[in-house]
């Protein structure tokens, strides 16, 4: 891909509901995406009154446990191949202001943390990767007062409106697009870093009191890493 001939390259995952163990696969990530929503806020899943706000998390939670698999498979393989030496492991939820996506143990015993932010940017991904979408680094709003600072936060763009999930995961070319990141280093002293306040839409604590927050961007995703530089830096625990 090109923004205004820079270039910038992803990787995509595409899955096919027809093959028996994308089946497997999807339907157990779907479960695991229902049982975090059900974590965020269980009243939600039980007040009828507010079914479209849970649907509407619900999607988010399935969307982000996909974006957050994909970038393990992605830094797993990656290990391998360039014969880096590092256990790559999700954890489980605990709570918005503690919680981390992913955690990477080096041969040496330190560790980094990771974390997966996911969007349906539906005018496309040339159009989310060249203006319209930044890498999201920490943030506080009204809800969440205060949250854990990661070494490296990574993107997971789906293009298409979010109310085509559930049809899209069981058709046989649903992709998930791994549209690269940035170090907390970059989040604080780039040139194209800054503090933006907004809504995001598609953010599952943002959603639970639809209040604007300070989010600490890299302002688009063109000016932040792209896939296999964050690789890079991620695999070799650079900053």
């Amino acid at each position: 891909m090109k923004c205004d001939e820079k270039k910038f390259s992803y990787a995509e995952f595409i899955f096919d509901y027809s093959y028996s163990e994308d089946e497997k696969l999807l339907d157990k990530l779907v479960d695991e995406g229902k049982q975090l929503a059900t974590v965020v806020n269980p009243t939600l899943a039980r007040d009828a009154s507010r079914k479209r706000k849970y649907e509407t998390i619900l999607r988010n939670s399935v969307a982000g446990v996909i974006a957050e698999y994909c970038w393990r498979y992605w830094l797993r393989s990656q290990a391998k191949a360039l014969n880096i030496e590092a256990t790559i492991e999700s954890n489980i939820f605990e709570s918005f202001d503690k919680h981390v996506d992913i955690t990477i143990t080096y041969k040496d015993g330190t560790r980094r943390t990771i974390e997966v932010r996911s969007s349906f940017p539906y005018t496309g991904l040339q159009n989310a990767v060249c203006r319209a979408f930044d890498i999201i680094g920490w943030y506080v709003n009204p809800v969440k007062t205060k949250e854990i600072q990661k070494e490296y936060y990574l993107r997971t763009l789906y293009p298409f409106h979010s109310t085509e999930l559930w049809g899209r995961l069981k058709s046989d070319s649903f992709s998930a697009f791994l549209t690269g990141g940035a170090t907390r280093h970059i989040l604080k002293t780039g040139q194209y870093s800054l503090d933006k306040k907004f809504i995001p839409r598609d953010d599952i604590d943002a959603m639970l009191s639809f209040q604007s927050g300070v989010y600490r961007v890299v302002q688009p995703i063109i000016n932040a890493f792209d896939t296999p530089k964050i690789t890079e830096y991620i695999l070799k625990g650079l900053q």
